[in-house]
Order: structure tokens, then sequence, then C-alpha cells
């Protein structure tokens, strides 16, 4: 049984996991505050939760930083996989060379470029403010942010506020 976050699914899955007679895999959904840990702790169901998500045989995450979370909280390390997201570069390679890309979208060295959802955890607040403070050492220099989540209109008036519309 594979389930995704450590949550309500992953609970119901320890509670039948004796009658299903199935190995259960967890996935958790992000690190930190934002993340199934951090989501279970703000709740105050980590008590109740957490023995329960520690009984299941496996635990996937998707960094090391993740990893040490769940070791933290007492789970087996011999029970956890760090599994990164990722792409592989043999299938996904790009059709044009970097220079060629920079003119077609017409973008620069001085150019940097983020791809997110734009929620709390991807800490993009902090990126909006070493951007402001990086431009006043070095104008001229472009940040394109390209995604969407909960957090687009905060991000959005941050940056407006922050003068870096058009940056």
């Amino acid at each position: 049984l594979h389930v995704h976050y450590a949550y309500l699914d992953a609970v119901t899955a320890a509670l039948l996991q004796p009658f299903l007679r199935v190995k259960t895999i967890v996935r958790f959904g992000g690190g930190g505050l934002s993340g199934d840990l951090g989501r279970l702790r703000r709740l105050g169901l980590d008590r109740l939760f957490l023995p329960l998500i520690r009984r299941l045989d496996r635990f996937v995450v998707v960094s090391r930083r993740m990893r040490d979370e769940l070791l933290e909280a007492a789970f087996d390390p011999a029970r956890i996989r760090v599994i990164p997201n990722g792409v592989d570069p043999a299938r996904f390679r790009p059709s044009l060379e970097p220079h060629q890309a920079q003119a077609r979208l017409g973008v620069s060295d001085s150019t940097a470029l983020t791809v997110a959802r734009l929620s709390p955890e991807k800490g993009l607040d902090c990126l909006l403010e070493a951007w402001r403070l990086a431009t006043t050492q070095r104008p001229g220099m472009r940040l394109l942010v390209v995604g969407n989540g909960p957090q687009r209109e905060v991000l959005e008036r941050t940056a407006r506020q922050a003068g870096l519309n058009g940056t």
C-alpha cells in the first residue's frame, strides 16, 4: 500500500494494516513547518498520530533534511529511504544551447530564474528580500519567478513594495 502524506491516510493505513496484511510505504510531503511533521505538530496531533505512523513499513522522503526530521521524530532509520525528486538529463535535454535560449527568451547572464509552487515552504519571500538587497549592489539584474500557488498574491505585493517590478 502506497500512501502519500503522513496524515489521515497514513493513520488509516496504520489502523488497517493488521487486517490488510500488506506492506505500507508512506511518502512524506514536504519538510519544515509546512511539511507533514510540521502540520501534525501545529494541529497537536503528533503525539497521537506519530506512534501509529511509525509502525508502518517504509518511509520515503525527497531530501536528507527531511530524513533528519524523521530521525529527530524517532523514526527507524533502517526504514527511511531518500529518493530525490529529479529529472533524467538523458531524456530531457534542452533543444537549444544556453546562449540560444537566452536570446530567444530575451534574458542575459544577469538573469536568475526560479520555477516553484508559490507556497510558504519554498521560501520565496526570502528570495525576494535577498534579490532586493542584491540589486542595490548590482542594478540591472533580473529575477524571473515562474509558478503559481497560495502565496502568489502576497509575493506579487511584496515584490511591488520592494520595487522589484520589472526586475
